[in-house]
């Protein structure tokens, strides 16, 4: 899924990605959230008064690779607790 979101990734699409809040999958909650956090303005993720992703479009790009390695070392780190 977050694959999906870098290779798609555009100002169009960050907008398409914050507008859509209606998912209950633990999966696609999480990476909505490190997306948004991760090609926000200074990695902040920000919540408005209205509930709402407050965060400015940043139009850097990440090596998608870097953070689903990391993501991994923390799964294998956790495991068991």
């Amino acid at each position: 899924m977050l694959d999906s979101y870098n290779e798609k990734h555009s100002k169009e699409h960050d907008y398409q990605v914050r507008s859509n809040n209606n998912s209950n999958d633990p999966a696609k909650i999480t990476a909505r959230f490190i997306y948004l956090n991760r090609y926000s303005v200074k990695g902040i993720y920000r919540i408005n008064i209205n509930g709402k992703p407050a965060q400015t479009f940043s139009g850097r790009n990440y090596n998608k690779s870097d953070i689903a390695s990391r993501l991994k070392q923390c799964s294998q780190l956790l495991a068991g607790t």
